[in-house]
Order: structure tokens, then sequence, then C-alpha cells
């Protein structure tokens, strides 16, 4: 075999280009539309339930004309202007300094539940996004159009829902296990839909997924396997159309070959920007090493606070730092898993303004920016499927466990 030939080979196949990467649509499923409404368009219900009824068609007016859908479309309204105003558009301002060009079109964001606002706003132009969590996905939402009366019982659900995130900015997994279901105004896929709407995004795709054996998401067949659920969107007057998929799965170590392809999902991520807010320190333990090792392994860009990585994983030669805000301390649920070398290299660095609350801390709260440096590769990751090794990272304290031979 020619020299040249061989060498391309092995460059493809140990930087992963033999494989396609997990987080890209398929162009036929990005230009064609999946769903099939009666009389109306998704982007119509997107609008409907985040309360902007102007020029719905006519089959919405039973629902839209009654005081009570009034009073949530006001009231709905009224919140979201508020939290959009000034919230989210300080982190506008931030961003446009801070995040311009240092961030993948291709976000992923495991942890972080229904969470489509804060990725929107962070990550404005995006292509394609894959957010992660427990919470089954649902399907998307369909109005009780034949009954006003039980449709004006249903609806305020999703507005209890998002409450808790703009009030504390994550949502609190206690909280979600409890309030969070299949099908209703309740389910994920709601909450994703309607934050598309408030933000005045033309939805026009969603569909359920699942995964193939090789690790892509495709389009899920009626009656078989879902995985989670994906919203096709674009800008009005834009013809670049985007992607959203919320996937529900366990993403532990041990729990990771219970969902068919998702290993070697995690192990084509790649060339991406990860988010990691308010994500329980999970990393920090042994059960959860195999997605930190997928996210060093396929991430371009990193913006987290210290309950995602391990500090020490990126204070090295693979990764450049950006400090923001102030390291004081883990909230008391989580006070065992200080870091004392953050709270040392945020002592000895310059750290630049956070004019806005990020994870669990309020005051004072920190992000911390990680860039991979040029000329270190994106590699394939490491995955032990097993929960028992790993490290662990508590109190400045690290103690590994290795398989036996290692």
């Amino acid at each position: 075999m020619n020299r040249s030939i061989l060498l391309l080979i092995l460059v493809l196949f140990f930087c992963g280009g033999g494989q396609s990467n997990g987080l890209e649509v398929k162009a036929r499923d990005l230009n064609r539309v999946h769903i099939q409404l009666d009389g109306y368009k998704i982007d119509d219900l997107a609008r409907y339930i985040s309360g902007r009824p102007t020029n719905l068609p006519e089959k919405f007016q039973p629902l839209t004309q009654t005081p009570a859908y009034q009073a949530y479309a006001a009231r709905t309204r009224e919140g979201w202007n508020r939290y959009n105003s000034t919230r989210l558009e300080t982190i506008r301002k931030w961003r446009d300094t801070e995040l311009k060009d240092r961030v993948s079109p291709r976000i992923f964001y495991p942890f972080g539940g229904p969470d489509i606002l804060h990725p929107l706003v962070f990550f404005e132009d995006f292509e394609t996004m894959v957010m992660i969590g427990l919470e089954p996905a649902g399907s998307v939402p369909l109005p009780t159009f034949s009954n006003p009366a039980l449709e004006m019982q249903r609806l305020p659900a999703i507005f209890r829902l998002v409450s808790d995130v703009w009030g504390r900015n994550f949502y609190r997994t206690i909280w979600m296990r409890k309030d969070f279901g299949h099908s209703d105004y309740r389910s994920i896929s709601t909450i994703i839909l309607f934050g598309l709407g408030l933000n005045e995004l033309e939805v026009l795709d969603g569909y359920n997924v699942r995964f193939t054996p090789q690790g892509d998401l495709v389009p899920a067949e009626a009656g078989g396997t879902v995985n989670g659920i994906r919203y096709v969107f674009r800008r009005p007057g834009s013809d670049k159309r985007r992607t959203v998929t919320y996937i529900s799965t366990n993403i532990s170590d041990g729990a990771i070959p219970a969902t068919p392809g998702l290993a070697e999902f995690l192990s084509g991520v790649r060339d991406v920007t990860t988010m990691l807010k308010a994500a329980s320190y999970l990393m920090h333990q042994p059960q959860f090493d195999d997605i930190r090792s997928t996210i060093l392994a396929g991430s371009r860009s990193i913006i987290t606070d210290s309950s995602g990585l391990p500090f020490h994983y990126l204070n090295n030669e693979n990764w450049d730092i950006h400090l923001y805000g102030r390291y004081h301390e883990p909230i008391p649920l989580f006070r065992g898993r200080v870091e004392p070398d953050l709270r040392r290299y945020y002592a000895s660095h310059p750290s630049g303004a956070l004019p806005f609350h990020y994870g669990y801390s309020v005051n004072p709260s920190h992000v911390v920016l990680a860039l991979r440096k040029k000329g270190v590769s994106f590699t394939r990751p490491t995955l032990d499927l097993s929960d028992t090794y790993g490290e662990n990272s508590a109190g400045g304290h690290v103690s590994r466990h290795r398989p036996p031979g290692n």
C-alpha cells in the first residue's frame, strides 16, 4: 500500500475521522416534515403555548378567546419579557465579548434537562444541539380543541414548570422527577417547544428519535424504540434550519450499555462546545467518568461551573483557561465537593466579571471557560462502562479505582 495512503488511514482512525459526528443531522431529516397535524402547523402550536396567539388558524379561536387563555398568555408574556430583558440580556452582553469566535456550531448539553433557554442565549447561532436528561422526553403536545374548559385546566402546567428555572436558572432534579410526565403539557417536549416559541423562532418540525447501532439519531418508527425528541427550527426569514434534540437516558457508566447505540453516539461526539451547569458534581464520581471522558475528548470549548468537571482535568497543557466571577465553595448540599485547586487558581489568576448567576451559586457565581489549545487533537473517549472503576474527587482528595491490569 502507498505509504501516504496508509498514513491518511491511520490519521482518520485515531482522530475519529472514519465515524460520523453523532450530533450531525442528516439532510433528509432536516428538510422534510415528519409531523402531520390536523389543520395547523407545529409552529402554530409553539406560538399558542407561548402566549402568542396572533394569526393562529381559526380552529384555535374557541381556545384563545376564553378569558382563561388570555390571562395565561398575559402572564406568560409578562414573565418572559421581564426574564428576557434582565437576566438573559445581561448574558447576551457578556456572550458578545467573551464567547465570540470561541464556540462550535455544535452544542452538547448533558445534565441540562429541558433547559433550552440558556443555550439559546449563550450560543445564539448554533446549528445543532443535543441535550441529555433522565426524564422521559414525551411527544409533541396536542391541544384539546373539543373541550376548551379542560384545555384551560391543562395549559397552566407549562408556566408552573418553567417558573422554577426562571427563578433559579436551573431545574431541580427532585422536582423534575415529581412534576414532569410523558404526556399532556407536563412533558420535556412541551417545555422545549415552549422555549422556542418564547424566542419567536419558527418551528418547522418535531418528531421522536432513536439511536441506530452506529450511534446516529434518526426518526423513530411508529410503535418502535424512542430515545428522545427533536425539533427543527429557524429564525423567521432565514433559510438556515437548526435542530435541538433531547435524549432521555441514564449516562452513568454502568447504565450506558442499557441504551443500544448510546456508547457509539458518545464515541462520536466531536468538535463541540459543551455546556455544564448545576450538574450535581456527578463527574466528580467514578460512575460518570465515561461522560467526562467524552467531553474532554471531543470538546472544542467547555463552559462550566465547579459542579461540572473537576478542575484538574482542565488545568493542564491541553486547555487555555479563562475565569469569570469568584469561586468560594459549593452550596451546603455539595459541601464535600470543594476544590482547593480551583480556589488557588482563582487567587493567583485574574478573573473577568460575571454579571449574572450561573449554576447553583448565587453570590458569588463563577464560570470556567476552557478552550482546547491549537494543535491538541480530538480523540476517541475511553469508555469503561463500569460504575466501579474511575475517580472520586472530594475536598481536594482524589482516589482512583482502575480495572485489574491497569
